[in-house]
Protein backbone atom coordinates (compact mmCIF):
# COMPACT_ATOMS: atom_id res chain seq x y z
CA UNK A 1 0.00 0.00 0.00
CA UNK A 2 1.41 3.49 -1.06
CA UNK A 3 1.22 6.13 1.92
CA UNK A 4 0.90 9.49 1.06
CA UNK A 5 3.38 11.07 3.18
CA UNK A 6 3.17 14.04 2.18
CA UNK A 7 -0.94 14.31 3.01
CA UNK A 8 0.80 12.97 6.38
CA UNK A 9 2.93 15.76 6.30
CA UNK A 10 -0.02 18.68 6.21
CA UNK A 11 -2.31 16.92 8.58
CA UNK A 12 0.60 17.22 11.10
CA UNK A 13 1.34 21.07 10.57
CA UNK A 14 -1.52 21.92 10.37
CA UNK A 15 -2.09 22.21 13.97
CA UNK A 16 1.39 24.33 14.10
CA UNK A 17 1.41 27.89 12.38
CA UNK A 18 3.66 26.28 9.89
CA UNK A 19 0.65 24.76 8.28
CA UNK A 20 0.87 26.22 5.01
CA UNK A 21 4.49 26.45 4.64
CA UNK A 22 6.12 24.41 1.89
CA UNK A 23 9.50 24.25 2.98
CA UNK A 24 8.26 22.77 6.31
CA UNK A 25 5.59 20.02 4.32
CA UNK A 26 8.35 18.62 2.31
CA UNK A 27 10.92 18.26 4.99
CA UNK A 28 8.51 16.79 7.66
CA UNK A 29 7.34 14.60 4.40
CA UNK A 30 10.82 13.71 4.21
CA UNK A 31 11.21 12.82 7.48
CA UNK A 32 8.51 10.73 7.77
CA UNK A 33 9.88 8.47 4.51
CA UNK A 34 13.13 7.94 6.53
CA UNK A 35 11.82 6.93 9.49
CA UNK A 36 9.28 4.18 7.58
CA UNK A 37 12.29 2.99 5.75
CA UNK A 38 13.94 2.24 8.81
CA UNK A 39 11.42 0.17 10.46
CA UNK A 40 9.88 2.80 12.86
CA UNK A 41 6.30 3.56 11.29
CA UNK A 42 5.18 3.47 14.84
CA UNK A 43 6.60 6.80 15.30
CA UNK A 44 5.08 7.97 12.34
CA UNK A 45 1.89 7.03 13.57
CA UNK A 46 1.82 8.45 16.97
CA UNK A 47 2.67 11.74 15.65
CA UNK A 48 -0.41 11.58 12.77
CA UNK A 49 -2.37 9.98 15.48
CA UNK A 50 -1.57 13.26 18.15
CA UNK A 51 -1.64 15.88 15.33
CA UNK A 52 -5.50 14.28 15.22
CA UNK A 53 -6.86 15.53 18.76
CA UNK A 54 -4.86 13.98 21.91
CA UNK A 55 -4.66 15.94 24.63
CA UNK A 56 -0.91 16.15 24.51
CA UNK A 57 0.46 18.63 22.46
CA UNK A 58 2.22 18.31 18.97
CA UNK A 59 5.35 19.94 19.72
CA UNK A 60 6.58 17.33 22.11
CA UNK A 61 5.98 14.71 19.33
CA UNK A 62 7.47 16.63 16.57
CA UNK A 63 10.32 16.99 18.73
CA UNK A 64 10.56 13.41 19.26
CA UNK A 65 10.24 12.88 15.20
CA UNK A 66 13.20 15.67 14.61
CA UNK A 67 15.71 13.75 17.44
CA UNK A 68 14.97 10.01 16.02
CA UNK A 69 15.65 11.22 12.37
CA UNK A 70 19.08 12.66 13.56
CA UNK A 71 19.67 9.82 15.21
CA UNK A 72 18.91 7.61 11.43
CA UNK A 73 21.13 10.14 9.82
CA UNK A 74 23.89 10.01 12.53
CA UNK A 75 24.23 6.07 12.23
CA UNK A 76 21.68 4.42 9.89
CA UNK A 77 23.04 1.46 10.10
CA UNK A 78 22.58 0.34 13.69
CA UNK A 79 19.09 -0.68 15.25
CA UNK A 80 17.37 1.69 16.87
CA UNK A 81 13.68 1.26 18.81
CA UNK A 82 11.23 3.39 19.81
CA UNK A 83 8.97 2.42 22.81
CA UNK A 84 10.05 -0.97 23.03
CA UNK A 85 8.27 -3.42 25.63
CA UNK A 86 10.75 -5.85 25.60
CA UNK A 87 13.17 -3.88 28.55
CA UNK A 88 11.10 -2.96 31.03
CA UNK A 89 7.68 -2.52 32.08
CA UNK A 90 7.71 1.29 31.32
CA UNK A 91 9.73 1.39 27.55
CA UNK A 92 12.04 4.43 27.19
CA UNK A 93 11.51 6.13 24.01
CA UNK A 94 14.29 4.85 22.13
CA UNK A 95 16.90 2.48 22.62
CA UNK A 96 19.66 2.40 20.24
CA UNK A 97 21.94 -0.92 19.78
CA UNK A 98 25.80 -0.36 19.25
CA UNK A 99 28.39 -3.04 19.87
CA UNK A 100 27.87 -4.42 23.46
CA UNK A 101 26.01 -1.26 24.36
CA UNK A 102 21.97 -0.42 24.83
CA UNK A 103 21.73 3.73 24.87
CA UNK A 104 18.51 3.72 26.94
CA UNK A 105 16.72 7.74 25.73
CA UNK A 106 14.14 9.51 27.27
CA UNK A 107 12.73 12.23 25.64
CA UNK A 108 11.04 15.65 26.79
CA UNK A 109 10.28 18.56 25.96
CA UNK A 110 10.62 21.88 28.17
CA UNK A 111 8.07 24.36 28.61
CA UNK A 112 7.23 27.23 30.61
CA UNK A 113 4.35 28.75 31.78
CA UNK A 114 3.20 32.36 30.95
CA UNK A 115 4.58 33.73 33.99
CA UNK A 116 7.83 32.07 34.56
CA UNK A 117 8.01 32.73 30.77
CA UNK A 118 7.90 36.68 31.31
CA UNK A 119 9.67 36.83 34.50
CA UNK A 120 12.81 34.71 32.82
CA UNK A 121 12.54 37.29 29.60
CA UNK A 122 12.92 39.97 31.52
CA UNK A 123 15.55 38.86 33.80
CA UNK A 124 17.36 37.73 30.23
CA UNK A 125 16.94 41.22 29.33
CA UNK A 126 18.65 42.56 32.46
CA UNK A 127 21.40 39.99 31.63
CA UNK A 128 21.77 41.22 27.89
CA UNK A 129 21.66 45.18 28.91
CA UNK A 130 24.64 44.74 31.45
CA UNK A 131 26.93 43.07 28.78
CA UNK A 132 26.73 47.13 27.75
CA UNK A 133 28.34 48.34 30.64
CA UNK A 134 32.11 47.86 30.79
CA UNK A 135 32.53 47.72 34.49
CA UNK A 136 34.41 44.32 35.60
CA UNK A 137 31.92 43.73 38.95
CA UNK A 138 29.07 41.78 39.78
CA UNK A 139 26.08 43.17 40.66
CA UNK A 140 23.77 41.66 42.94
CA UNK A 141 20.01 42.17 42.59
CA UNK A 142 16.69 41.54 44.27
CA UNK A 143 13.55 42.30 42.45
CA UNK A 144 10.54 42.96 43.78
CA UNK A 145 7.02 40.97 43.16
CA UNK A 146 5.71 44.23 42.29
CA UNK A 147 8.64 44.83 39.50
CA UNK A 148 7.39 44.92 35.83
CA UNK A 149 9.03 44.39 32.18
CA UNK A 150 8.47 48.46 32.02
CA UNK A 151 11.10 48.73 34.47
CA UNK A 152 13.68 47.08 33.07
CA UNK A 153 15.01 49.93 30.94
CA UNK A 154 14.67 52.50 33.73
CA UNK A 155 16.83 50.28 35.95
CA UNK A 156 19.18 49.45 33.43
CA UNK A 157 19.85 53.16 33.19
CA UNK A 158 19.95 54.02 36.66
CA UNK A 159 22.33 50.96 37.84
CA UNK A 160 24.52 52.33 34.91
CA UNK A 161 24.39 56.03 36.50
CA UNK A 162 25.03 54.12 39.87
CA UNK A 163 27.83 51.63 39.11
CA UNK A 164 31.35 54.38 38.66
CA UNK A 165 29.89 55.87 41.93
CA UNK A 166 28.67 53.49 43.95
CA UNK A 167 30.66 51.95 46.90
CA UNK A 168 31.33 48.25 47.14
CA UNK A 169 28.44 45.84 48.79
CA UNK A 170 26.46 48.98 49.53
CA UNK A 171 22.77 48.55 49.26
CA UNK A 172 21.60 51.05 46.80
CA UNK A 173 17.77 51.11 45.86
CA UNK A 174 15.20 51.77 42.95
CA UNK A 175 13.28 53.83 42.34
CA UNK A 176 13.55 55.15 45.75
CA UNK A 177 14.58 54.27 49.41
CA UNK A 178 11.31 54.56 51.10
CA UNK A 179 9.16 52.71 48.58
CA UNK A 180 11.71 50.53 46.82
CA UNK A 181 11.17 47.72 43.66
CA UNK A 182 14.81 46.40 43.49
CA UNK A 183 17.77 46.37 45.24
CA UNK A 184 21.04 46.53 44.28
CA UNK A 185 25.12 46.58 45.18
CA UNK A 186 28.47 46.30 43.69
CA UNK A 187 31.04 43.27 44.49
CA UNK A 188 34.62 43.17 42.49
CA UNK A 189 35.58 39.47 41.90
CA UNK A 190 38.46 37.40 42.89
CA UNK A 191 40.25 35.54 40.24
CA UNK A 192 36.99 35.79 37.54
CA UNK A 193 37.97 38.28 34.96
CA UNK A 194 34.79 40.05 34.08
CA UNK A 195 34.36 42.25 30.74
CA UNK A 196 31.15 43.81 32.08
CA UNK A 197 28.78 43.66 34.65
CA UNK A 198 27.59 40.52 35.95
CA UNK A 199 24.10 39.41 37.53
CA UNK A 200 24.05 37.43 40.13
CA UNK A 201 21.56 37.82 43.24
CA UNK A 202 22.44 37.92 47.57
CA UNK A 203 21.51 35.52 50.05
CA UNK A 204 23.19 35.96 53.41
CA UNK A 205 27.01 35.23 52.14
CA UNK A 206 26.33 34.02 48.60
CA UNK A 207 25.64 34.78 45.37
CA UNK A 208 23.02 32.58 43.59
CA UNK A 209 21.80 32.38 39.69
CA UNK A 210 18.71 34.55 40.15
CA UNK A 211 17.44 32.40 37.48
CA UNK A 212 16.26 29.50 39.58
CA UNK A 213 13.00 29.29 38.60
CA UNK A 214 14.01 27.83 35.11
CA UNK A 215 16.64 25.38 36.91
CA UNK A 216 13.56 24.23 39.32
CA UNK A 217 11.25 23.78 36.08
CA UNK A 218 14.17 21.63 34.43
CA UNK A 219 14.52 19.66 37.56
CA UNK A 220 11.27 18.41 37.53
CA UNK A 221 10.92 17.53 34.31
CA UNK A 222 14.05 15.57 34.93
CA UNK A 223 12.49 13.52 37.19
CA UNK A 224 9.20 12.62 35.12
CA UNK A 225 12.14 11.35 32.76
CA UNK A 226 13.95 9.70 35.28
CA UNK A 227 11.17 7.30 35.95
CA UNK A 228 11.48 5.05 32.73
CA UNK A 229 14.52 4.08 33.71
CA UNK A 230 14.40 0.65 36.06
CA UNK A 231 18.27 -0.13 37.22
CA UNK A 232 21.44 2.32 37.32
CA UNK A 233 23.24 3.15 34.48
CA UNK A 234 26.39 0.91 33.18
CA UNK A 235 28.60 0.26 30.42
CA UNK A 236 25.75 -2.03 29.34
CA UNK A 237 23.15 -0.02 29.42
CA UNK A 238 23.16 3.99 28.83
CA UNK A 239 20.61 5.82 30.65
CA UNK A 240 20.28 9.16 29.28
CA UNK A 241 17.44 11.83 29.42
CA UNK A 242 17.08 13.76 26.20
CA UNK A 243 15.76 17.90 25.93
CA UNK A 244 14.73 20.35 23.59
CA UNK A 245 15.77 23.18 25.57
CA UNK A 246 15.23 25.84 22.66
CA UNK A 247 14.43 28.75 25.51
CA UNK A 248 16.97 27.29 28.06
CA UNK A 249 20.75 28.63 28.56
CA UNK A 250 23.50 26.21 29.14
CA UNK A 251 23.51 27.87 32.41
CA UNK A 252 19.81 26.71 33.43
CA UNK A 253 20.59 23.43 32.94
CA UNK A 254 24.00 23.34 34.11
CA UNK A 255 23.00 24.61 37.22
CA UNK A 256 19.58 21.96 37.74
CA UNK A 257 22.46 19.00 36.77
CA UNK A 258 25.39 20.00 39.13
CA UNK A 259 24.38 22.15 41.23
CA UNK A 260 23.69 25.95 41.46
CA UNK A 261 26.39 27.86 41.27
CA UNK A 262 27.35 30.50 44.48
CA UNK A 263 29.63 32.97 44.51
CA UNK A 264 30.83 32.74 48.37
CA UNK A 265 32.71 36.55 49.55
CA UNK A 266 35.54 35.74 52.17
CA UNK A 267 36.67 38.86 53.43
CA UNK A 268 37.30 41.18 50.38
CA UNK A 269 37.12 38.00 48.36
CA UNK A 270 34.70 36.13 45.77
CA UNK A 271 34.99 32.56 45.10
CA UNK A 272 33.13 30.40 43.34
CA UNK A 273 31.23 27.39 43.92
CA UNK A 274 28.49 24.54 43.81
CA UNK A 275 25.70 24.34 46.22
CA UNK A 276 24.88 20.23 46.59
CA UNK A 277 21.15 20.61 44.85
CA UNK A 278 22.15 19.61 41.70
CA UNK A 279 20.04 16.53 40.13
CA UNK A 280 23.22 14.12 39.80
CA UNK A 281 23.80 14.57 43.08
CA UNK A 282 20.53 13.57 44.38
CA UNK A 283 20.64 10.25 45.87
CA UNK A 284 17.84 8.75 43.82
CA UNK A 285 19.31 9.80 40.67
CA UNK A 286 23.00 10.11 41.14
CA UNK A 287 23.21 6.28 39.97
CA UNK A 288 20.90 6.18 37.16
CA UNK A 289 21.81 8.71 34.96
CA UNK A 290 24.88 9.13 32.61
CA UNK A 291 24.15 12.16 31.35
CA UNK A 292 21.56 14.74 30.18
CA UNK A 293 21.49 15.94 25.89
CA UNK A 294 20.37 19.49 25.47
CA UNK A 295 18.49 19.74 22.17
CA UNK A 296 18.51 23.00 20.07
CA UNK A 297 17.57 23.70 16.61
CA UNK A 298 20.17 24.70 13.79
CA UNK A 299 17.41 26.82 11.76
CA UNK A 300 14.42 29.12 12.50
CA UNK A 301 12.24 25.73 11.59
CA UNK A 302 9.66 23.27 13.35
CA UNK A 303 10.88 20.55 11.65
CA UNK A 304 14.81 20.94 11.89
CA UNK A 305 17.82 19.12 12.71
CA UNK A 306 19.57 19.82 16.45
CA UNK A 307 22.85 20.84 18.08
CA UNK A 308 23.35 18.37 20.81
CA UNK A 309 25.09 19.20 23.98
CA UNK A 310 25.86 16.90 26.78
CA UNK A 311 26.06 17.05 30.29
CA UNK A 312 27.60 14.53 31.45
CA UNK A 313 27.16 12.92 35.16
CA UNK A 314 30.87 13.20 37.03
CA UNK A 315 30.38 9.25 38.42
CA UNK A 316 30.18 8.42 34.32
CA UNK A 317 32.85 11.31 32.68
CA UNK A 318 34.94 7.73 31.55
CA UNK A 319 31.98 7.11 29.49
CA UNK A 320 31.68 10.35 27.02
CA UNK A 321 32.89 8.12 24.10
CA UNK A 322 30.45 5.55 24.57
CA UNK A 323 27.65 8.20 24.20
CA UNK A 324 29.54 9.93 21.36
CA UNK A 325 29.26 7.13 19.52
CA UNK A 326 25.38 6.86 19.57
CA UNK A 327 24.52 10.50 19.39
CA UNK A 328 26.15 12.73 17.28
CA UNK A 329 27.14 15.16 20.82
CA UNK A 330 28.60 18.52 19.13
CA UNK A 331 29.49 19.85 23.27
CA UNK A 332 30.36 18.47 26.68
CA UNK A 333 29.99 20.24 29.78
CA UNK A 334 30.85 18.86 32.94
CA UNK A 335 30.44 20.41 36.33
CA UNK A 336 33.54 22.46 36.42
CA UNK A 337 32.67 24.42 33.71
CA UNK A 338 30.93 27.69 33.81
CA UNK A 339 29.05 28.18 31.12
CA UNK A 340 27.09 31.66 30.58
Amino acid sequence: MTVNYRQFAQEVLNRTKYHSDEEEIQKLEQQMQLISEHGMDDLNQVLLSNARGSSRKVLDFIAEHNFAADLIRFDPASTLLYEPSCYSSRPTDFVRCHASSLGFMQMKRLNESESDNRRKKMLDRLVTNFQSIPVGKFIVLNLSEDFKEVEVHPLTNFIASSVQSAVDRETLYYPTEEDPIATFSFYPPNRLRLTHLTLAAASDSEFVDITGVAETQVKASLEKAAGAFEWDNSHQRINLIVMEAENYEDMDISQAVFGTETYVIQGSTVQPGRDADGFFQDPSYCNRLCGVIALRRVDGGLITRYKKTLFINERFLPMVDQVRQMVDIEEVITTNDWPE
